[in-house]
């Protein structure tokens, strides 16, 4: 029987993916401000001014808004207008298309500035094509603050295409269509999730589309041998899409794009795209990118604790405090912004759930190491906070946010993930020395609340990269390497593109493949049942004659690399005790060390050892064999007691050798 002990259970999340086939109805979110995609002051309409704020446009005065959507083939749609009210009762009027739908009254007290109401839903009949929705302003009372238009179709027929922004992508080498900023070339280039990389794609025909540049509103056009930005009327701004394979959940579609004149655009690296044959070189990824544009039904519930420690106060060697505003601060950027954040980048698939807590208690030691030298509260430094706040299987992650002192450098963010020591709760840290009270409040920048969604992801990708879960080349650091992302041009935006495609499992690496969380992950267990589930059971592995357990030379809890095991009678410590991977694999809980064979393999009077890596390998694993003897799944030796005695001498070694299912080589797996 193989070591196997983690019978997971499924959240039975559902795992709805825009992804679907064409022909399905998309919702689509339309926002009013520039700071979140949307056209900002460009959709105000009359006789004055209006101001693009955080949190939406202000509308003054004689001055309304304009959308334009895409109703693809047509149809039954549902309109829900989102807008804020600054003071008393106000009224304007929406129009679709020329015609009034209806009026919209709003007081401040149901629909107070900065957060908003939505209204609707208001049904509507959208043409093919392009149509119009208006706020108009025809009441006599002040104007609203608008946030957004939200598009529910209640009709298929939409084309999926057509709803919200794209970028293209190069098959052979993963570069993103790009304006460059100095020629005005469209080159390849790695992707910072900004407009001069993203595309709106209008209808013309069956399959038939003018890919529109988000940022020059040029359309890409087939020209003199290349694809180059050009004027959007001609039929050399028509693009018919071949679908060469279709989107699933492990695999990104593949397209052509075919000109007027039977020719394919064919990326070209760094370099302009050419137009040529139609063969496998003119193969591109069409992605759906963007920010809060295809809203979608929550696939993914998050739970986040912010633990603030205000006071730093180690003895001799540094001491501290954060200032009150920023304490104020940064609980309302942990359970309202990063909301805000999480829900625009993954179109409402990932729902945060953040909670604070203020801990006056001072920080009175800190962890360093020889390369590291900041100096950073680890979960063991915490336990009296841990024990009162951090109940196991509460939250999927507590975040530490603290000063490092006056004198010592406390680094930015830290996640180191869960352990013992953490309750199983994913441990991260934030130094919040440095940030004043204001910066944690934007809705315009993600910095610095972005660092509440990073430290998190390392711990995710340390339990779904252990579940099997294909994660991107380099893990989450990854993505200025191998996977072909940069920062954001935006100030304030540096890396939001990065983590939606990450969150949403769409990272494309260079074998062809979807790699991040996404529905396969979603549909795993989380990170808060996993601090509940079998998975981190700990057991004491004893001798059945002696009563003597495993525990590392020593009896440190974070011993060094390739320690030897021995049995020991200190069964009750921390140091002793063990997980069992579903690998198969022993893992040393305190460490987070593995069993080895010494020198990678069990041979004849080889000892058991820990050491750091935990890789899934056949050598590494273990079986129980019917009598109860932990035998190599590679060699078939069993563990033994180096000289072979049922009632052995403390601090005896384990070995592997031949032999098995005797009563002194039988080791009871006793569950804590």
């Amino acid at each position: 029987m193989r070591l196997k002990h983690l019978p997971y259970a499924s959240t039975a999340i559902a795992s709805l993916v825009l992804i679907g086939a064409a022909g399905s109805a998309h919702a689509a979110v339309y926002p009013a401000s520039s700071s979140s995609g949307g056209p900002g002051v460009s959709g105000c309409t009359g006789s004055a001014n209006c101001t693009n704020e955080s949190w939406g446009v202000d509308l003054n005065d004689n001055t309304g808004f304009a959308w334009s959507v895409a109703g693809g083939a047509g149809g039954g749609a549902d309109l829900y207008v989102k807008v804020a009210v600054l003071s008393q009762t106000r009224a304007m009027s929406l129009w679709l298309n020329g015609s009034q739908i209806s009026v919209i009254t709003a007081t401040s007290v149901d629909s107070p500035r900065p957060t908003g109401k939505e209204f609707g839903p208001f049904p509507v009949t959208l043409l093919a094509g392009t149509n119009t929705v208006e706020l108009r302003d025809t009441q006599g009372t002040a104007e609203f603050d608008v946030h957004s238009l939200r598009v529910e179709p209640t009709s298929a027929g939409d084309d999926e295409f057509e709803i919200g922004l794209w970028r293209l992508m190069s098959r052979a080498d993963r570069g993103t269509l790009t304006r460059d900023a100095f020629t005005g070339q469209l080159v390849g280039a790695n992707y910072t999730g900004d407009d001069h990389q993203h595309w709106r794609l209008v209808g013309v025909g069956t399959n038939k589309y003018r890919f529109v540049h988000e940022d020059t509103g040029q359309c890409l056009v087939a020209s003199s041998g290349a694809a180059v930005l050009g004027g959007c009327s001609g039929t050399a701004a028509e693009w018919t899409v071949d679908t060469l394979r279709a989107r699933t959940v492990d695999r990104p579609a593949v397209y052509r794009l075919r000109s007027n004149v039977n020719s394919c655009a064919v990326p070209s690296g760094s370099a302009q795209p050419t137009l040529g044959t139609c063969n496998d070189s003119a193969r591109w990824y069409l992605e759906p990118v963007g920010f809060g544009e295809r809203i979608a039904s929550v696939e993914f519930d998050f739970h986040g604790l912010l633990l603030v420690k205000p006071n730093t106060n180690v003895p001799g060697v540094t001491q501290g405090s954060l200032p009150t505003s920023v304490v104020d601060a940064v609980q309302i950027a942990f359970e309202e912004r990063v909301a805000y954040w999480m829900d625009l980048i993954t179109d409402g698939r990932v729902a945060w759930h953040g909670s604070s807590v203020v801990s006056s208690d001072p920080i009175t030691s800190l962890s360093t190491s020889v390369d590291d030298p900041n100096h950073l509260p680890a979960a063991i430094h915490l336990q009296p906070d841990v024990q009162s706040f951090v109940p196991r299987g509460e939250y999927d992650t507590v975040q530490v946010f603290f000063t490092p002192g006056d004198s010592k450098p406390g680094g930015w963010g830290w996640g180191p993930g869960s352990s013992y020591y953490s309750n199983y709760t994913m441990w991260t840290t934030v130094n919040g020395k440095d940030t004043v009270a204001s910066d944690w409040l934007s809705t315009v920048n993600s910095e610095p609340a972005e660092v509440f969604i990073h430290e998190p992801m390392h711990g995710l990708d340390g339990l779904y990269g252990e579940l099997g879960i294909p994660l991107p080349e380099g893990l989450l650091d990854g993505g200025s390497g191998p996977n072909r992302y940069a920062g954001s041009l935006i100030p304030g935006r540096s890396w939001l593109h990065w983590y939606r495609d990450y969150w949403l499992g769409t990272v494309i690496a260079s074998d062809d493949t979807y790699r991040g969380f996404g529905p396969r992950a979603f549909a795993e267990i989380t990170p808060r049942d996993y601090a509940l589930s079998p998975a981190v059971d700990e057991y004491k592995i004893v001798q059945h004659t002696s009563g003597k357990c495993f525990a590392p030379q020593g009896g440190a809890t974070k011993p060094a690399d390739d320690t030897p095991l021995v049995l020991s009678s200190s069964c009750s410590t921390l140091a002793s005790s063990f997980r069992v991977l579903d690998s198969g694999l022993l893992k040393h809980v305190p460490s987070g060390m593995c069993v080895h064979p010494n020198q990678g393999t069990a041979y004849n009077n080889v000892g058991l050892i820990l050491n750091g890596y935990c890789g899934p390998e056949v050598r590494l694993s273990f079986d129980v064999t019917s009598g109860g003897s932990l035998q190599n799944s590679e060699t078939g030796r069993c563990v033994h007691p180096q000289g072979g005695s049922a009632t052995p001498a403390e601090g005896t070694s384990l070995i592997f050798h031949d032999g098995c299912d005797e009563a002194r080589l039988r080791f009871d797996l006793v569950l804590q």
